[in-house]
């Protein structure tokens, strides 16, 4: 099932949210990381 609009592009519209700062944020540092290598 395809997700609620309100879901949709939540951490390009909520960068300051505590739930991008504490799960979102460090998820992608690490994930471009690997990509480096």
């Amino acid at each position: 099932y395809p997700a609620e609009d309100y879901h949709q592009d939540y951490f390009k519209k909520n960068p300051t949210a505590g739930y991008c700062n504490f799960v979102i944020r460090p998820k992608l540092k690490k994930f471009k990381q690997y990509l480096q290598n």
